[in-house]
């Protein structure tokens, strides 16, 4: 227990190498206190982890914001299958109106697009 105190406080930025430390943390892992170091070791963690623990929750955290502020991909998929259904619908029936003219062309006078495609002359 002493050495992993000892590891833990170097950890920390302590400088724990001299054996006054060594003899000071043996002193204080006895008896009742073990639990508080038990706790201690298991939990509080260096500066540079924390902060690189923090830093990852919060870019987890930013991505869940970016996952639910738009719908998920499974509702985009459905929206544009809808879409693409609707559109497909519009072609066929342009398809079927543009079948309906007669073989002559679009120039006939049944031509209801002639502002666009027939001179005004016809």
């Amino acid at each position: 227990m002493e050495e992993d105190v000892v590891k833990w406080l170097r950890g920390l930025g302590y400088d724990a190498s001299d054996s006054a430390t060594a003899r000071s943390v043996a002193a204080a892992c006895k008896g009742n206190l073990r639990r508080v170091w038990e706790f201690l070791l298991s939990r509080a963690k260096p500066k540079a982890e924390k902060e690189s623990i923090d830093r990852a929750v919060r870019d987890w955290q930013a991505q869940q914001d970016v996952d639910s502020a738009g719908p998920s991909k499974q509702q985009q998929v459905k929206d544009l299958k809808e879409q693409l259904q609707q559109l497909e619908q519009q072609a066929a029936a342009l398809e079927r109106t543009v079948a309906s003219y007669p073989a002559g062309g679009m120039k006939s006078s049944r031509c209801h697009l002639s502002h666009i495609c027939c001179s005004a002359s016809s």
